[in-house]
Order: C-alpha cells, then structure tokens, then sequence
C-alpha cells in the first residue's frame, strides 16, 4: 500500500505517465495534479489526445458535450491558419495593385510628357517623301456609326487628294469594306469627289475587312495595270501595309502621311496616339506570326 503512493508520488513529481489496470478498466495518469487527483479516487478517463490536452471524463459526464468541446479546440488552429492565409492573400493582392497603378502612372507620365509617340510612329512610317505616279491607292481606316467617314478615314481622304492633284496621278483606288452598312471606300470617294478629285479617275473596293484583304483585292482590282503604284495611309499603318503589298507581289511605293506626327503634337491627345501604337504593333506581331509580312 505504502509502496504504491510511494509509486504514485514519485509519478506525479517526475512527469512520469504510469498505468494500473483496476479490474477490467484501465486508467491512465499524466503527472498533472488534477488527473493524479482523479485517479486516486478511482474515477474512469480516457488517453491523451495529441493536441496535447487531457479529455479525462468522470463516469456519467455527457460525451457528446466533451466530443463538441474537443472539436471546437481542435478547430481553432486551422480557423486562425486560414485567416492568416488570407490577410497574405490580401497583402499580396494590395501590393501587386499599387505597384501595378505605380507602373501605369509612369506610362502616363513618359507617353504624355516625351516625344516617344512622334519617335515611334515615325519608326514605323519609314522614309518620308512625295512620290509622283500613276495610281494611287488609298487605304480605308473607321467610320462612324451612322455611315459618315471616321477621324483616320478623314485625314487619309484629305492627303488622298493632296497627293493626286500634287503628285500627277491618273487614277484613284480607294480599299476598305467593313461590317457596316455603308462601306468605308464610299464616304472617302465621295469627299474627294467633293474636293476636286473626277469621279471617273476613282475605283472604289468595298469588300475588304482588313489590311491584307486590302492587298489582295486591290492586286485584282488593278489586273497588273501598268504604272508606277503609290501606297497612301497613316504614317504607323504604312510599316504592315506596305510588307504585305509587297508578300503578295504588288509593288507599291510608300507614301505616308503625318497621322499620330499630327496628333501628338498635343499632349493630350498622346494617350489616344499611344494606343493606337500598340494596337498597330500587337497586329504587326500576328501578321508577321502567319506569314503575311
């Protein structure tokens, strides 16, 4: 008797976990003072679980409460883990944000306080000159929704006719279709009908939807026609219009015409000019992808 609470005792002082079986129930202690408490006084527990907690139960006590008990503990951790995990989340998101606005306001800032528009459409537009011929063919760009002629449609339909009364030509073709309605090609012929150009020197081309439909359908319009062919479109449209008349085998002679140079003299208008720069690279980067410059 004395040698088992002797036992018990040197159990409970060095944190040592000891078993005794007490008929056919089996009790577990831990060294801790309320579980050696319990267990002197003959009261059931059950182990250790391993979150490091003793869910020793009297005989009686409900089950079910210490079962729930047990569970919100043990949930604890893993809710605080997923907090943690998005307030990272979140700080990253925050981050990436401000660095992202940060990037874009030097964009702002370069595009619309240097000359970086005027440089790259000028690198795009390629030499600058005056060139006389024999045909001139005019590329269409937009137009509004009601049908009247778009803002680069315009320009072009201006230089258009600059150029055929400065340049000697014989005749006009004017390209671009379209999804709408009204073609493109008809409200460019009709203003420079309107601006001194015959209408008996204009062929018009209204089925093309791009710039290399334009190519092709401007090479079957002409039927190998003789004279010399001058290529007139805005000045960072000529780099990919001019490389896929000549893929196709239309030699043509560049003339373009000063479209976002006359644009981004404004600062305000830069952003705009800069857009259309790299619309116009992401299409020169497909057209160079399929082979059709």
């Amino acid at each position: 008797m004395f040698g088992k609470r002797r036992g018990d005792a040197r159990a409970h002082r060095h944190g040592r976990r000891k078993t005794a079986h007490r008929g056919s129930r089996r009790i577990r202690f831990d060294g801790g003072h309320e579980t050696a408490r319990r267990a002197r006084e003959g009261r059931s527990f059950t182990h250790c679980n391993s979150a490091g907690w003793s869910d020793a139960v009297p005989q009686g006590f409900p089950r079910l409460a210490v079962v729930g008990l047990r569970s919100e503990i043990l949930k604890t951790p893993r809710r605080e883990a997923g907090r943690s995990s998005i307030r990272l989340w979140l700080t990253r998101a925050v981050r990436a944000a401000v660095a992202g606005l940060a990037a874009l306001g030097l964009i702002v800032i370069v595009v619309t306080a240097t000359p970086l528009v005027t440089w790259w459409a000028g690198e795009l537009a390629g030499p600058w000159n005056e060139p006389h011929g024999d045909i001139l063919i005019v590329l269409g760009g937009s137009i509004l929704d009601d049908g009247k002629i778009g803002g680069s449609s315009y320009w072009r339909a201006i230089y258009g006719v600059r150029t055929y009364k400065e340049g000697g030509f014989k005749e006009v073709i004017v390209s671009g279709g379209g999804p709408d309605p009204v073609p493109v090609a008809v409200p460019i012929r009709d203003y420079m009908v309107c601006n001194g150009v015959p209408a008996v020197a204009i062929r018009i081309e209204t089925r093309s939807n791009s710039t290399r439909e334009n190519a092709l359908n401007a090479k079957q319009l002409l039927n190998n026609s003789p004279g010399k062919k001058v290529l007139l479109t805005s000045d960072f449209h000529m780099y990919r219009a001019h490389r896929v008349f000549t893929k196709i085998g239309l030699e043509v002679e560049p003339a373009p015409f000063p479209d976002v140079r006359r644009r981004g003299g404004w600062w305000l208008s830069r952003w705009q000019c800069f857009q259309d720069l790299v619309w116009e690279s992401v299409k020169i980067f497909v057209y160079s992808w399929r082979g059709w410059i």
